[in-house]
């Protein structure tokens, strides 16, 4: 029993929450400050401009209050001057969901992944990467909240997407394979698991080692 502890909580450290953010430069923050003082005194009137700054602001600012604020106001001039595409919509939530997720704020995170999957589902695109990215970060999600048997299923969808549309050793897979592995290693398939972080290592390898292979959203 406590060799099956110490293994699993190994697993379990091979996947990491998104809680560290860039200081950034400073030519960033003082980019940001430009930003902010054009948003504000007074902002502009122009939709298209209003919304460039906003994107701007939600990359550089650290803030994760700061950057959730940004990237909701982004999502109104985009609608206003007719950009809204359906990328660009699967996009925004999923935006929006990983910001919640750094904010350990798991369910908010989900309800915005799952209204990005159900737009990529209306598309009916199979090749779409954005489709899988959809499953990998509802797996993601399900798994931080112990849902394990809802993460492996999602998983799995998010590769039979990657499968289709990536290469084999795009950066996806090294990050489906690690999270699917953590997965198995809650229901004690520890031989399987391996399985799984073998072929993350062997995917990713040329930058990465298994000693210090990590996940994030």
């Amino acid at each position: 029993m406590a060799e099956d502890i110490a293994r699993l909580q190994l697993f379990q450290s091979f996947v990491t929450p998104v809680e560290r953010l860039s200081k950034g430069s400073d030519i960033d923050q003082n980019r940001l400050e430009w930003i902010e003082n054009r948003l504000n005194h007074p902002p502009p009137t122009d939709t298209n401009e209003l919304a460039n700054l906003y994107n701007s602001a939600v990359s550089l600012t650290n803030n994760l209050d700061k950057k959730l604020d940004y990237c909701l106001r982004h999502f109104k001039p985009l609608e206003e001057t007719g950009h809204m595409t359906a990328t660009k919509f699967i996009q925004h939530h999923i935006q929006i969901g990983d910001i919640f997720s750094e904010q350990v704020r798991f369910d908010d995170a989900l309800i915005n992944y799952q209204i990005a999957l159900q737009k990529a589902l209306g598309s009916k695109s199979t090749t779409n990467p954005l489709f899988g990215d959809c499953y990998y970060r509802i797996g993601f999600t399900s798994l931080k909240l112990e849902e394990f048997e809802k993460a492996l299923q999602y998983y799995k969808n998010a590769l039979a997407i990657y499968y289709r549309s990536l290469p084999p050793t795009h950066l996806s897979f090294h990050k489906v394979y690690l999270a699917y592995g953590v997965c198995l290693a809650n229901f004690n398939r520890y031989d399987e698991a391996m399985e799984y972080f073998q072929k993350a290592k062997t995917t990713h390898g040329h930058r990465t080692n298994l000693s210090c292979m990590t996940i994030d959203v």
